[in-house]
């Protein structure tokens, strides 16, 4: 099996974001996931997690605009090849054959980059989309701590001590 390198791989070490006030601001995903069982920051918790829900959603819709330039892109070129000269010399004469018009659009210098600003717009929308899991992982830890602090403080306090 082929071990996989990520070495040269840039870890997401903060998000940066404009807040409601119009500032921009970061976040350390580290820094907001991290809590202990003395401290659980449930007056931080749902403002956090629906500041990441909404980054999340604004991920999506420029990945999805995004996705539709592409593709309008891809049918401008086909309509481009279809009675691209060169294309139907290098058929005999004919219409070009799907597999050549698609060669041609994928060679193109500007269907290239748009291809590449979706894949880095996937790949922002996936991150954002891992830091919100992990959110609704912490949340049902703190409820579970939660639940363990109160029982503990209910046996505590349900115990007679004798004499």
């Amino acid at each position: 099996m082929a071990a996989y390198d990520f070495s040269d791989y840039e870890a997401v070490s903060t998000i940066k974001y404009r807040d409601y006030d119009g500032s921009i601001k970061e976040m350390h995903p580290k820094e907001a996931l991290s809590f202990n069982g003395e401290n659980i920051p449930y007056e931080t918790q749902a403002i956090t997690y629906f500041m990441v829900a909404q980054l999340l959603e604004q991920a999506n819709l420029n990945l999805e605009n995004s996705k539709v330039v592409l593709r309008r892109k891809a049918g401008e070129l086909y309509n481009q090849f279809v009675v691209d000269e060169e294309l139907v010399k290098r058929n005999n004469g004919k219409k070009p054959t799907d597999a050549m018009i698609n060669s041609a659009i994928n060679a193109d210098d500007d269907y290239v980059k748009l291809n590449l600003q979706v894949n880095q717009l996937q790949t922002k929308y996936s991150i954002l989309k891992d830091l919100f899991k992990a959110f609704e992982q912490r949340k049902d830890l703190m409820q579970s701590l939660s639940a363990q602090k109160r029982a503990e403080y209910n046996i505590g306090s349900n115990t007679v001590l004798r004499n």
